[in-house]
């Protein structure tokens, strides 16, 4: 893991080994600078206010975590340092770390938003042509959709790769100091754009088939801002999830009585406007991946940051396009997450269809000898002692409620202090082949 799987969809390629994207601590549009290869984590500079540093210092600069913690998060091992002097007032240090604000998200020019509203029109008529047929079955098939949610959502398609002139999209022709013309890159692939109100922010393009790429292409020029979906003022709730895709779904869903908010990745934070409805929520249900890295997002940073928050990771999969695809009622699991708060609904309240989520809300199964099949994973995610023979296993009492874990993974829980164990979860099931997968 490198600098440029932190930065996650937000750089885009320059040449063959640089990156840009807008600056985490200035701004701007593509003025800082990575390099993947520039050391065993990768390098970044910023042209305008000059900081700089390898994946380590980047986590925690932008993200506030110690040194372990970012080495933890990038699979590294901790250089052993000897402290020659006494250690410093741990009281003292801790009130010096700036405390994280959000920042603001530009929208893009005039010109990007009329030259990006122009593409997704012409994409989403595409996604409807016959020979799209296998994006439009893999979007209901695959990840759950409707007809009506891929039209509301304005989902689309591009049959091919584009390079398309930065200067027509009104961005610099040039980067830097460089004296290469540059283009933009849109890619083949299904497109899912970004609007507040009448404006368009952002365009997504999901490739496909990535290779050794990334999955996800962010089209230059757009903002880095969180997707909202159904800004209702009577919602008293809101969720957060990872992937946009995941959002249209639990719009369709569950849009009637929560507000859905797409990060893009763990590492996203909230901007201003997002934190402005997240502060008026009653309650947020962090619903990141249930992975190692969704985890530790979920569990640390959103509970000193919002207090009115409530992990509630995915079951039975590792997103909600996992958990519907196994057969989990996702209705069901978002209400059964607002049980006992005030915005619970009336006829939810008390509804025995949600009490096994409740009994397993922090649940991560112990591996299985065998993968399970449809109808194992629609019954409500009951643990089972394991087997005599099995001796992987112990009832860890540091878990709410207690239940069997691997041995390994509870002894990483009661240090690291995380509901996580790695090593708890069932092989998730697998999906039937496919390119758009």
């Amino acid at each position: 893991m490198n600098i440029l799987d932190v930065l996650n969809e937000q750089a885009t390629r320059k040449t063959a080994n640089e990156y840009s994207s807008a600056c985490p601590f200035c701004g701007g549009i593509d003025r800082f600078i990575i390099k993947p290869e520039g050391g065993p984590t990768g390098r970044y500079w910023c042209r305008q206010c000059g900081k700089k540093g390898d994946a380590i210092q980047y986590l925690r600069d932008v993200k506030g975590m110690s040194y372990p913690e970012a080495c933890d998060e990038l699979n590294i091992k901790p250089k052993e340092v000897k402290c020659r002097y006494r250690p410093l007032n741990t009281a003292r240090n801790a009130s010096a770390t700036p405390k994280w604000e959000p920042q603001t998200s530009d929208a893009p020019s005039d010109i990007w938003q009329s030259k990006g509203m122009s593409f997704v029109d012409w994409a989403a008529k595409n996604l409807w042509k016959k020979e799209s047929s296998q994006a439009r079955e893999w979007l209901m098939d695959e990840r759950g959709l409707t007809q009506k949610t891929i039209r509301n959502a304005d989902l689309g398609w591009n049959p091919q790769d584009y390079f398309p002139s930065r200067k027509v999209w009104g961005l610099p022709d040039k980067q830097g100091d460089t004296k290469t013309i540059k283009k933009i890159w849109l890619p083949k692939g299904l497109v899912i754009p970004h609007r507040e109100g009448e404006k368009m922010v952002k365009i997504k393009i999901r490739k496909p088939d990535p290779g050794d790429g990334q999955r996800y292409i962010h089209v230059a020029g757009g903002n880095t801002a969180p997707m909202i979906l159904r800004r209702d003022e009577t919602h008293k709730a809101s969720i957060i999830v990872e992937s946009e895709l995941d959002a249209v779904l639990l719009e369709q869903e569950t849009g009637d009585f929560i507000t859905t908010i797409a990060l893009g990745s763990a590492q996203a934070r909230p901007d201003v406007n997002t934190n402005v409805i997240l502060k008026q929520a009653d309650i947020v249900l962090v619903a990141l991946d249930a992975d190692l890295a969704g985890a530790k997002q979920a569990w640390h940073w959103w509970a000193e940051n919002y207090p009115n928050s409530k992990r509630w990771p995915p079951v039975n999969g590792k997103d909600p396009g996992e958990m519907l695809w196994s057969g989990v009622d996702i209705r069901l699991w978002v209400q059964a997450g607002l049980q006992n708060s005030n915005c619970s609904q009336k006829e939810d309240q008390g509804n025995p269809n949600v009490q096994p989520f409740l009994e397993d809300s922090e649940a991560q199964h112990r591996p299985e000898s065998k993968k399970p099949d449809a109808a194992e994973a629609s019954e409500s995610f009951i643990h089972t002692p394991p087997d005599s023979s099995n001796s992987d296993c112990v009832w860890c009492l540091q878990r709410k409620p207690p239940r069997w874990v691997a041995i390994p993974s509870c002894e990483w829980h009661i240090s690291e202090h995380d509901p996580i164990c790695k090593g708890c979860r069932p092989e998730h099931l697998k999906r039937k082949e496919s390119n758009y997968e």
